[in-house]
């Protein structure tokens, strides 16, 4: 038993974070048991602020302000990229890698962030880039005024706060918590000042992606499941018949969810030719709900508007439709906070779930839901991005249908509606979910306390 309360830092920098983390109540025990202050940063030197979400409007019990400029990201940048480079040899990612960082920032930046991933190379230009840009003194400020016992970061391993505050870790000996925020960021990013006390990771797959591309060891990985995921421990409890109308549906048809990508480009192809497949009766007795992804942006090359398009079959997530209009007229990729008690919801009427690549195929394993990975190659010919190789073990699950060919959609939505219903089939995909995101009858919200307290217990 703690005989005080223990100061807690949580330091957020992306509204991703705000949804996936603040949103979804994933720090309501550390909020009850201890003495919690919420920092955010303001960046007064961009016009394109850190988070688009006001901190003053969350009804959080404190919060504190940073000023770190943009420019300061920036200055890390080259370490970042000689560690991904370091850190992902010899992996599958390493190729996508380097190819997209020479797209990105030219053939000159990756030759020289090549050498100085090699080891003397990088040991000495770590050591010199940390000593030049320390600690940023705004945060280094409110550090030694405030004196935290414990900082908690959720974190896509890039941006205002990490390299920062794995420095306050090793000079004031303060233990840090990295809350990893998606499945992608262990095999796509990079931590390249130092090690964390902990971080906490989605499943046994993002825990050995930890181990081999981000180099850390295993005693430093928690495995607690993914905090907005913890709304799925309780369905809806509506009828098909309250849900069906929420979603504007029709209550006699199976219900096929199509979840976009972040990238459309291809999306409205791919639903006209689902509507076809109604139309046909491949999909006998069918309608589609689409739900774009909730920062998509505006319309990609040859991507047309979906409600020009006039399908009889298809409608979309009524609760994302004033979103996706606003983006195609005005695209400036905010992130949705579309409030995951909708997605709940969605799920539990869904008999089945088609996407490209999206998180959604793992939300609809949970649920026991049948999936269909459609990624044609003739459209995608380059693979797998580097934010996207952790699909790759997901594509190879057993009972998870794949298209990877244009004209083999036919096949996989026979096989797709085959298996609705399958009770079998739905065990397995809800054991196969947890090697993605691990549940248990525990919440997150009370791994990280019982986590905050044992990092602290270690230090005091």
């Amino acid at each position: 038993m703690l005989k005080k309360k223990i100061k807690i830092f949580v330091f957020v920098d992306t509204d991703i974070a705000v949804r996936h983390f603040i949103k979804s109540g994933a720090f309501f025990h550390i909020n009850q048991n201890h003495d919690v202050t919420y920092i955010f940063n303001k960046d007064d030197t961009s016009e394109k602020p850190a988070t688009y979400t006001d901190p003053f409007s969350l009804e959080l019990r404190k919060v504190k302000i940073t000023k770190i400029p943009r420019n300061r990201t920036g200055k890390w940048f080259p370490l970042y990229m000689a560690s991904v480079i370091k850190q992902q040899k010899g992996l599958p990612n390493y190729k996508p890698r380097v190819k997209d960082a020479i797209n990105q920032n030219g053939i000159s930046f990756v030759i020289k962030s090549y050498l100085r991933s090699l080891p003397i190379i990088y040991n000495i230009f770590r050591t010199i880039t940390i000593k030049r840009l320390g600690i940023d003194k705004s945060l280094l400020n409110l550090i030694k005024l405030e004196k935290p016992d414990v900082i908690i970061h959720p974190s896509i391993l890039q941006g205002y706060y990490i390299n920062e505050l794995i420095q306050v870790k090793d000079k004031f000996g303060i233990p840090v918590i990295l809350l990893m925020n998606s499945w992608d960021n262990p095999s796509a990013k990079a931590v390249s000042t130092g090690l964390p006390s902990k971080i906490v990771v989605w499943g046994e797959q993002s825990r050995q992606h930890s181990i081999d591309y981000l180099k850390f060891p295993k005693k430093i990985i928690n495995i607690f499941g993914a905090a907005q995921f913890d709304i799925y421990k309780n369905p809806s409890n509506l009828s098909r018949y309250a849900l069906c109308k929420i979603f504007n549906v029709p209550k006699n048809k199976k219900i096929i969810v199509y979840a976009g990508s972040g990238a459309g480009s291809h999306e409205t192809k791919y639903l006209t030719a689902l509507d076809e497949a109604i139309n046909k009766r491949i999909l006998k007795n069918t309608h589609i709900i689409y739900r774009p992804h909730p920062w998509r942006g505006g319309l990609g090359k040859k991507e047309k508007n979906f409600f020009e398009l006039n399908l009889q079959n298809i409608t979309m997530d009524p609760h994302m439709i004033e979103y996706y209009k606003n983006q195609i007229t005005n695209p400036d990729r905010k992130v949705f906070m579309i409030d995951y008690k909708i997605s709940n919801m969605l799920l539990d009427l869904a008999d089945a779930l088609i996407s490209p690549l999206s998180t959604m195929l793992i939300e609809s394993m949970i649920f026991g839901k049948p999936i269909l990975v459609f990624f044609p190659r003739e459209d995608n010919q380059n693979g797998l991005s580097v934010d996207e190789v952790h699909f790759s073990e997901l594509i190879m699950t057993k009972d998870v249908i794949t298209v990877f060919k244009f004209e083999d959609l036919v096949e996989g939505l026979i096989k797709l509606y085959t298996i609705i219903g399958d009770k079998v089939i739905s065990e397995r995909l809800k054991n196969s979910s947890q090697f993605f995101h691990y549940s248990n009858k525990k919440t997150y919200s009370e791994k990280l306390n019982d986590l905050a307290i044992d990092v602290y217990k270690s230090v005091f």
